[in-house]
């Protein structure tokens, strides 16, 4: 006959289980209520490894998606969902599986049928589901038992539960290996072969996806096996908290929706029969006396191996709470083990026991057998240290005693359980360290707890000691944040109250006692859950990071400021590279040129171009020196007394000489005698500067220099026609190391240098201007006119008194008649003078010269000469040499160009080479560098 198996939930084991015993049940309870003090230290840090067979459908399979499925599969998934673990599930073959619990790299296995070997390599859960053996045969073979199978072929699966026991009960039976249930079906309805063993969910489940007909499933004799979930043994945290998920999933609903999905369409074949023969009993009661009986007995047979699935539950429970059990005989003082190992051994004598124990606690343990065994009380619980022998250390146990009363069968006695609590003994002490160091932190660094609830929407505020609370509103709390930071405080409630983040930041300002702001960072995060997941309560610091905060943006101040003066540094040492060098290659190059020179006038000519270069270089290098003093906190100024009047007309005769007929300079000089005490030299070099800055940038009207004393001071000004200055400019124009004007000569330090020395003079220094109009630069310095009188204004002019020499410029045009000339045709884009003049002296009757003043005219001459080689200067107006390179090459990519630059960092060569250049070099020119240089790009 076909024996159907009973598949039981978890909840119909328990309520049996209350039926048939009560010890178990509170032992059972004991457990949760040991591990209920300890789970909040039970969290996973770190990813589980779990693991489970490949090929054991409907428990656990990988599905045609290649995704893991299964009855198991979901139960674990529901309860990772409800612990919220990161985890790594991997289904493999069950050989693997095995070899990787053997060698402990698994945490979890989400499948494993129970057994007394397996519970030593493991620890298992509460059961999820029992499972029975069964056998398959065709029903035309109409084999009614295992038994009947004898001598016949038997497929079951490779490496499974099935093929390990067959091994060990052959009987004279043929094993026949397959890879999985529905390969074992085919080669059943095949007919080479007689049965298929497996269990019966799994032939259930195989026969309705397979569609397979003709089939019966016998029990083979088997008692029913628990099925679990095991873990890795010294894991008793997670093994705890696994079976309280398993039983939150059953209360809440979860665990029966996944077990109806599996195994309900199961249930309702399993029992639609038995109930249709128990009507048939009913009405045929009389007639059927006989069958009822035997019906009778089997129901007396299930509960038996009930009762016994309901024994090893609890034992399974015990061990789950890594609990042992013992008694102790009142009249006998010996303490015997019932369940598990206890510390001091199977059975030991109550004073072996206590010599054992720390002597801290062996007093106690003393007394508290002493009352329950005396009567006086029913129950205790105690703590103790104990060790099992002298050379090794103490370690902590918890023990909880219940005096059972004397009966027929069994003597008055005391039963208790073991457990371990070394680990959260260690763990408290761990905690209570923690708690010390975490309140030093929170008083130290202005830190206050916080707390939001999500359902009343209300703050509450812990000071450090946890005794002070104070709730606010929203809205109240949004009443001490400042007023520019509430759109900021809402959007901050706003994410607290969607609570869909499980962490929220924000930063405001907020309102102290003496009503000053200061600032606050918030950081939460979620701290509770509803039943349906939803965070309805956040846990977080506040912080008061003021200090903080002033201290980051003094700092972006001071990088700003750090980034700002190495850009301009690095500007100033670039430019000054350039302006030394221009003057020193005139120098350098027309000292050689005189030597070669036959001709007096010219001669002169490159002596004077060497002086004023002489000149150039000496004030740079005094700009330099005034600089470093600068630097160094420390000018000096030099008082005496003078008459200022003689004075700035000697200054306008002197700086008269660069008046041209284009620009002229004009003396107001209002006094004709004004004696004063002040530093005359620092005085002539700002007026000097201004005067310079202006001949620089005027090409056309006049220069003024005039100055008026009033109100114990002296106002010089100096105002010209020139191209102006942009507002923008005008207000960083006394700042160090700036040039608004990268093509004009100089440092860039004269009027940052005029700044310092008139605020050494407790003066004032400024300027106003207007783009192509002109621009005005003035300082003023408190003076007292010393006696000498005070009379009526005159005027005098610069161009009036000076008549300054005309510079040659060298400037040569291209001559229409020598276009046959068989000289090679070199362009010098160079737009000063001096330089041109020793490229032309250098290369003097060798090649024909064509002069470009400006990139832009390097580019249209070269269009229309079509030159040999060009010179080309990095640095010029209108269009710098690399540009002008960059366009030559767009329609002449054979015509060489050499860069010639006063810069001599690698970055520049680089950068002439990108830009197309075929050469690089640096001024000073040397004479027979350069020509050698041109001769090779010619080849």
């Amino acid at each position: 006959m076909v024996h159907l198996f009973t598949l039981r939930t978890l909840s119909d084991y328990r309520i049996m289980t209350l039926n048939i015993h009560k010890l178990p049940l509170f032992l059972s309870g004991l457990v949760l209520f040991l591990f209920s003090c300890t789970a909040a230290f039970a969290v996973s840090e770190r990813t589980l490894s779990v693991r489970g067979g490949d090929n054991f459908p409907p428990f656990e399979f990988i599905n045609e998606r290649g995704k893991p499925d299964g009855f198991n599969v979901d139960i674990f998934k529901a309860l990772m969902k409800e612990l919220k673990y990161d985890y790594e599930l991997k289904l493999e073959e069950w050989e693997k599986v095995q070899e990787e619990i053997t060698e402990r790299k698994v945490d979890i296995v989400i499948g494993m049928l129970y057994s007394p070997e397996r519970a030593t390599e493991v620890r298992f859960s509460l059961p999820t589901c029992i499972v029975h053996r069964n056998f398959i045969t065709r029903k035309a073979d109409r084999y009614k038992s295992f038994e009947a199978l004898r001598g016949k072929e038997i497929i079951v699966k490779k490496g499974g539960w099935f093929y390990n026991y067959l091994r060990q009960h052959p009987a004279g039976r043929k094993i026949i290996e397959s890879n999985n249930i529905n390969e074992s079906l085919q080669l059943l309805l095949s007919g080479k072969h007689d049965a298929i063993l497996c269990s019966e969910l799994e032939a259930f489940y195989a026969m309705k996806q397979t569609g397979a007909k003709g089939l019966v499933i016998g029990d083979i004799g088997i008692p029913p096996q628990n099925y679990a979930l095991a873990v890795k043994r010294n894991n008793d945290n997670l093994l705890y908290e696994l079976n309280i998920g398993l039983q939150q999933l059953k209360a809440s609903g979860v665990y029966d929706q996944i077990y109806n999905k599996w195994f309900g369409i199961y249930e309702a074949k399993r029992y639609g029969k038995p109930l249709f023969v128990a009507l048939c009993i009913i009405l045929t009661v009389v007639v059927l006396l006989l069958l009822f009986v035997w019906l009778l007995r089997k129901q007396v047979s299930k509960a038996t191996r009930m009762l016994n699935y309901s024994r090893q539950e609890v034992g399974i429970a015990i061990d789950a709470g890594s609990l042992s059990a013992w008694s102790y005989l009142i009249g006998g003082k010996t303490v015997q083990a019932l369940h598990g190992n206890p510390v001091w051994g199977e059975k030991k004598h109550i004073d072996e026991i206590l010599r054992m124990v720390h002597p801290g606690d062996a007093e106690l343990m003393r007394k508290c057998f002493e009352e329950l065994s005396e009567g006086t009380k029913g129950k205790m619980e105690l703590s103790f240290r104990i060790r099992e022998a002298a050379d090794r250390p103490y370690r902590y146990f918890e023990t909880r005693m219940v005096r059972v009363e004397a009966s027929k069968e069994h003597p008055c006695r005391i039963v208790g359980t073991l457990k371990e609590i070394t680990e959260e003994v260690q763990m408290r002490s761990k905690l209570e360290d923690f708690r010390i160091k975490s309140e030093f932190i929170i008083k130290s660094n202005d830190i206050v707890l916080l707390e939001y609830d999500t359902v009343t929407r209300t703050f509450t505020q812990i000071d450090d000691s946890g005794d002070n609370q104070a709730r606010y509103t929203t809205a109240e709390y949004a009443e001490l944040v400042h007023p520019n930071d509430r759109q900021a405080m809402a959007r901050f409630t706003s994410e607290l109250n969607t609570a869909t983040n499980s962490r929220i930041n924000g930063e405001f300002r907020m309102r102290q006692e003496d009503g000053k702001y200061e600032w606050y960072s918030f950081n939460m995060a979620a701290y509770k859950y509803d039943s349906r997941g939803n965070i309805i309560h956040y846990i977080g610091l506040r912080r008061n990071n003021t200090k903080w905060k002033q201290m980051v943006n003094d700092l972006i101040v001071l990088r700003k400021k750090a980034e700002a003066s190495n850009k301009l540094k690095s500007a100033f040492l670039a430019n000054m590279s350039h302006e030394i060098r221009t003057p020193l290659n005139a120098i350098v190059g027309f000292s050689e040129l005189i030597i070669d020179s036959e001709d007096r006038e010219e001669k002169r000519n490159f002596i004077e171009i060497v002086r004023t270069n002489n000149d150039l270089l000496l004030q740079l290098i005094n700009d330099v020196l005034d600089l470093s003093k600068i630097e160094a906190g420390y000018i000096n100024l030099q008082y005496a007394e003078f008459d200022f009047s003689a004075h700035f007309s000697e200054l306008g005769t002197s700086l008269g000489i660069k008046a041209t007929e284009a620009v002229e300079l004009k003396v107001v000089n209002r006094y004709p005698e004004l004696y004063i005490c002040s530093d005359k030299s620092r005085l002539s070099q700002v007026i000097t500067n201004f005067v310079n800055n202006a001949f620089k940038f005027t090409h056309k009207g006049s220069i003024t220099m005039d100055y008026l004393y009033e109100d114990e001071s002296i106002r010089v000004s100096v105002t010209d026609t020139g191209i102006g200055i942009e507002e923008e400019n005008l207000r960083k124009i006394f700042n160090r190391f700036e040039k608004i004007n990268n093509f004009a000569q100089g440092t860039g330090l004269g009027l940052s240098i005029c700044k310092v020395i008139i605020e050494a003079m407790h003066g004032e220094i400024g300027a106003e201007s207007k783009p192509g109009e002109g621009s005005t630069f003035w300082f003023r310095i408190p003076c007292n006119a010393l006696p000498g009188g005070i009379q009526e204004e005159t005027n005098r002019t610069g161009k009036e008194e000076f008549t300054p020499e005309e510079e040659e410029t060298g400037t040569e045009d291209f001559p229409e008649a020598d276009v046959q000339d068989e000289k090679k045709t070199v362009l010098v884009a160079e737009d000063l003078d001096s330089n041109y003049i020793i490229v032309r002296t250098i290369l003097r009757g060798q090649y024909r010269l064509i002069r470009a003043t400006d990139g832009a005219d390097a580019v249209e001459k070269t269009k229309i000469y079509h030159p040999d080689i060009i010179l080309m200067d990095m640095k010029m107006p209108v269009m710098d040499g690399l540009s002008a390179t960059r366009e030559i090459r767009r329609f002449n990519r054979s015509v060489p160009i050499i860069a010639l630059t006063a810069y001599v960092l690698d970055t520049k060569r680089e950068d002439a080479l990108d830009a197309g250049c075929n050469e690089f070099m640096t001024k000073p020119l040397n004479k027979n560098t350069l020509i050698d240089l041109i001769s090779g790009c010619m080849k």
